[in-house]
């Protein structure tokens, strides 16, 4: 009999079940769209009212309607493997260790996380014989790593998932998903085919390993479900409940895009709607994590004052103060990071302005809050630093162009750049490849203000012994013109990298090689200038760092 044998798991149905033991080697994983027919199904659709025949109907003129999409919208029905689900297309040679694939965007279509390998078929593991059935490559999945894959769904159709595993013992496993179309789909070791998202009007049912990770949006974590008329006073808002999934204390605004403020116009860059917190006013939200895990908050901000104005924020135990008196932006908003480790299975968020003002009305706006779980990368073989490309990060909004700042003076152990450290006086930019041009990968970071810009790691290191450290510097294709020089620093060595830029993207590669004196390197970038944006010269902006590479040398030359 063969090792190998066909599990479905359906990811958009009403109900609750086991997840079913889960085995490390994945190959050929496929997704279709099902008629939802099933006995185990038609019993919760009775207890919900529901009838099998008009269920039928209801999926009949679905499929029906999508189907006449399909030609006038360009929608389409998952019917097959996914992109890459047969991991034929592999990582380059450069984003191996042996097996290891050490990118988290290394393997086409996919984003990584954790311990992954890329097994080719026949590839033995002591005594055993490692076989793909379908292919030639399949991955493994190593202790809390997983695979993930973002792909278009339609509403309300039942999915089903399918991958080959190593034979084990069935069960079918049920969850819901309602108000949205986007979903981020994960197997994941000891755990089942599920998806996590953060979108209002989203239900789910947790089942007893896969558990719920927000990866977006808090639930109306851009405000755009307000209050009722009754709840409202002008544009102050009277309820502790008023705006929903929020609870609110103190002076709190609710202000609509275009509202006039004196002579200034209050816009809101996503959606219509944004909050402004007066004097010692909060906003906070409840939302479950994971015990221990590290988490990243992102919400937009926009000053409507002069005065210089901060923001508390805070997850118990801890807290951070934010500084908002630099605008990086000529819109008027920044997006800030914020990270916090989770000390039991809730959470609750508090942003507070603790400010006191002669006018109670005069505070910052806030809109898009948002958080994303965090999986701190550890050093490889082939690279000391940790999360060296920068792709494991705080959540990036997709539809603003102007990345997320890193505050300054983050402990290490809770930044929302993992591995890393903001040690100046001003923040640094995360970017992405989506709206700024990166070297490498997904992810890099800007440093945006000059000397007071810079971010640094930790590593370990043998006194005495010879290492290089690699890097790219570039320019973010965001009209961000003129001579640059990024600063680099291992210990006691440093080198001044010039780079002259055009502001339509390119980058440059450096080397710094070093003798290390101590068993802790510092390792630490900045940049030499303040640069201001040729077609806005309110907005700072800086060379592009990425792709930081740490190794030891074996046998360095001698120099003569």
């Amino acid at each position: 009999m063969s090792t190998w044998s066909l599990h479905a798991f359906a990811t958009v149905a009403l109900g609750g079940g086991k997840p079913c033991e889960f085995e490390q080697l994945l190959s050929s994983i496929s997704i279709r769209a099902l008629e939802t027919t099933s006995p185990q199904f038609a019993h919760m659709c009775k207890l919900k009212h529901f009838t099998m025949r008009t269920l039928r109907r209801i999926a009949f003129l679905s499929v029906l309607f999508c189907a006449t999409c399909h030609i006038a919208l360009g929608l389409s029905i998952p019917d097959g493997l996914l992109p890459n689900g047969d991991f034929e297309y592999g990582p380059k040679q450069s984003e191996l260790n042996g097996t290891v694939v050490l990118g988290r965007y290394a393997v086409p279509k996919w984003e990584i996380s954790g311990f992954v390998e890329y097994i080719k078929s026949g590839q033995k593991q002591g005594d055993m014989l490692l076989v793909v059935p379908a292919g030639a490559y399949a991955v493994r999945l190593g202790n809390e790593a997983s695979i993930k894959q973002r792909i278009k769904v339609i509403k309300g159709i039942l999915f089903s998932s399918y991958k080959k595993k190593k034979k084990k013992k069935k069960k079918n496993h049920f969850t819901t998903l309602l108000g949205t179309q986007n979903v981020l789909a994960y197997i994941i070791l000891k755990g089942t085919f599920c998806y996590y998202i953060g979108l209002p009007g989203a239900m789910f049912f947790k089942s007893q390993v896969c558990s719920l990770i927000y990866a977006g949006l808090l639930p109306n974590g851009d405000f755009e479900y307000g209050p009722k008329q009754s709840e409202l006073n002008g544009t102050v808002v009277l309820g502790r409940y008023a705006v929903p999934k929020w609870e609110i204390s103190g002076f709190v605004e609710y202000i609509k895009s275009g509202q006039k403020q004196g002579d200034m116009l209050l816009v809101v860059p996503a959606g219509a709607y944004a909050v402004r917190l007066g004097n010692e006013a909060s906003i906070k939200q409840r939302i479950k994590v994971i015990k221990g895990m590290y988490y990243s908050l992102t919400f937009s901000a926009a000053r409507t004052c002069a005065q210089e104005e901060k923001l508390n924020v805070s997850v118990a135990p801890d807290s951070g103060v934010l500084p908002m008196q630099t605008l990086y932006s000529s819109n008027g908003w920044d997006s800030y990071a914020w990270a916090f480790q989770a000390d039991y299975d809730v959470a609750d968020i508090v942003i507070h302005n603790p400010g006191v003002e002669e006018d109670p009305a005069c505070g910052p706006l806030i809109d898009s809050v948002a958080i994303r779980a965090l999986y701190p990368p550890r050093p490889t073989n082939t690279n000391l630093l940790k999360n060296y490309g920068f792709e494991e990060g705080p959540y990036l909004f997709p539809n603003t162009s102007w990345g997320v700042l890193i505050p300054p003076n983050i402990e290490d152990d809770h930044s929302p750049l993992p591995g890393w450290m903001v040690e100046s006086l001003k923040a640094v930019k995360y970017i992405d490849s989506n709206h700024f041009s990166v070297p490498e990968g997904k992810r890099a970071v800007e440093l945006v203000a000059g000397k007071e810009s810079a971010i640094a790691q930790i590593v370990r290191t043998v006194p005495g012994k010879t290492y290089t450290l690699t890097f790219a510097v570039g320019d973010a294709s965001n009209s961000c013109e003129g001579s640059m020089i990024v600063e680099a620093f291992a210990g006691r060595d440093t080198v001044k990298v010039p780079y002259e830029s055009k502001g339509k993207g390119g980058f440059k590669r450096a080397v710094l090689k070093f003798v290390a004196v101590s068993t802790r390197t510092r390792i630490m970038f900045l940049s030499t200038f303040y640069t201001m944006r040729s077609d806005d010269f309110s907005s700072l902006c800086g060379p592009v760092l990425d792709d930081v590479k740490l190794v030891s040398v074996r046998h360095p030359r001698r120099m003569y």
